[in-house]
């Protein structure tokens, strides 16, 4: 899931403007102009403890220069194995702690379809803006955000076959899910689910969901993997996904 996630992070810094990509045996690292930590991302560490210190002072330099906050995504497995002491240490906050989850597909049976007057979607270049902006809307995020993750929604738009695509459901014609699906390191990685607020409790997030994940398994696809949030656990969990790991998100200032 890791190197899935840092797929994803090397394909959103090359569709930004303006943006720096370090994809090192070390660390990976995004620095863009744009002052939302998602947008300026430090993962997959493999750093000696001898040096730890110095490549976190080195991260808020950078981030300091460019004038942007950062987040900090500590997986399993990351070195030193008490990095997110280190980090907190040094004025890093935790912000979030996501349960990693997993459901193989190959044991999954039919996944559920939607019906009704419910569809699904593909997202082309005429409807990424506006996927933009439910993906913010569901999140809670400023429609900025929205707006500076747009170029990569484009990028991923003018590839339908890739190995990136993003997903919109609609309900009585109008737009009220996202997801996304990365088709990476053997897995298809789900991110991005998010429902407008006057449309959850109608099992929205759990049809899409369910229609990536069958769209990851078409493409040969053997594990679908994802990052829960508190309000989807209990979705995931429905679907057949466990629990298998944390993650840790880590923000500076803190």
């Amino acid at each position: 899931m890791e190197r899935n996630f840092v797929y994803i992070l090397g394909e959103f810094a090359r569709a930004l403007p303006d943006t720096e990509l370090y994809l090192g045996r070390e660390l990976v690292w995004t620095l863009t102009p744009v002052a939302m930590p998602v947008f300026n991302s430090v993962a997959a560490a493999r750093l000696d403890s001898r040096n730890v210190e110095a490549a976190i002072a080195a991260a808020q330099e950078r981030a300091r220069r460019k004038g942007v906050p950062l987040l900090w995504w500590v997986f399993p497995g990351n070195e030193p194995a008490d990095l997110s002491r280190r980090l907190l240490a040094n004025g890093f906050r935790l912000t979030e702690r996501s349960p990693g989850m997993s459901l193989d597909l190959g044991n999954a049976g039919e996944l559920a379809r939607p019906g009704g007057a419910i569809s699904i979607a593909l997202v082309d270049g005429a409807t990424a803006p506006r996927w933009c902006e439910v993906f913010s809307d569901g999140f809670g995020l400023a429609r900025k955000f929205g707006e500076a993750y747009l170029p990569f929604a484009m990028d991923v738009a003018a590839k339908p076959d890739g190995s990136l695509r993003n997903y919109a459901l609609y309900s009585s014609g109008q737009m009220v899910a996202t997801a996304s699906l990365a088709l990476h390191a053997g897995i298809a990685g789900i991110y991005n689910v998010a429902t407008l607020p006057h449309a959850r409790g109608n099992g929205f997030a759990s049809a899409l969901t369910a229609h990536v994940a069958c769209e990851g398994r078409a493409s040969g696809a053997t594990v679908a993997a994802l990052q829960a949030s508190e309000m989807g656990l209990g979705v995931y969990r429905r679907l057949g996904f466990r629990e298998r790991y944390t993650v840790d998100m880590l923000t500076w200032p803190g």
